[in-house]
């Protein structure tokens, strides 16, 4: 095997010359790396995005239709009001029908936390992270209320058959009117904080509604008249 000696450089200028062949090589090996790389990320990036907005659409969904039905909340909440109040007077009403109650919301964040500290997501711009982290925050607070308000509307419902009441009893439903006034309130607040938040990320319109019949009951006794 016949071995070529390196040739000796014949001054400064040739051996700048084989110096930038070299650190052009390099760079350009660094530069093709950097940009597969890049590439990799792009994807990962795009299909994380994709999965979290179309979760943060189901979950706007869900919190239009908590929003749809919140004149219903109200009216019902005004009517056990008017209800107590002539109960104390002396002259009693006694509505029929059922009482009904909000339905329960559970807008979803398992895809936020299984992406949020995978590539996908850490390489998503900051601003974006941080106003998709803000939506989720919301939401968070969301399921709270909900928890809160399944818990006083299941007490008023043992007003369901609109007893006589006892100075006692008015006394708690009085309370149980008041935290459901309460946590409406807060509820509305937060999902009007996440709906903002989900324009801000870039999210807007709704995802197909997914509510069962049960839902759909619950929701026709909370908005019937009584009578």
């Amino acid at each position: 095997m016949e071995i070529h000696k390196a040739k000796p450089w014949h001054g400064w200028r040739e051996f700048l010359k084989e110096y930038l062949i070299i650190v052009v090589g390099v760079l350009t090996a660094l530069t093709a790396e950097q940009t597969v790389e890049w590439l990799h990320w792009r994807a990962e990036v795009r299909e994380a995005r994709v999965a979290i907005r179309a979760e943060m659409r189901q979950g706007l969904t869900e919190l239009t239709y908590r929003q749809d039905l919140r004149s219903c909340v109200k009216q019902r909440i005004d009517q056990l009001q008017a209800w107590s109040v002539s109960d104390s007077s002396g002259k009693p009403t006694h509505p029929t029908g059922r009482m009904g109650r909000p339905i329960e919301f559970n807008p979803q964040s398992q895809t936020w936390e299984t992406l949020r500290n995978t590539p996908g997501v850490t390489h998503m711009p900051t601003e974006e992270q941080l106003r998709i982290a803000n939506f989720y925050g919301f939401i968070d607070l969301i399921r709270t209320f909900d928890s809160v308000e399944r818990n006083v509307w299941m007490q008023l419902q043992e007003f369901n058959d609109w007893p006589s009441l006892d100075p006692q009893s008015r006394m708690r439903l009085r309370g149980d009117i008041e935290n459901a006034r309460q946590v409406d309130d807060s509820i509305y607040g937060v999902t009007t904080n996440a709906f903002r938040s989900a324009r801000e990320a870039g999210v807007s319109g709704t995802g197909a509604r997914r509510f069962n019949g049960r839902q759909m009951v619950v929701a026709k006794e909370l908005c019937d008249p009584l009578t």
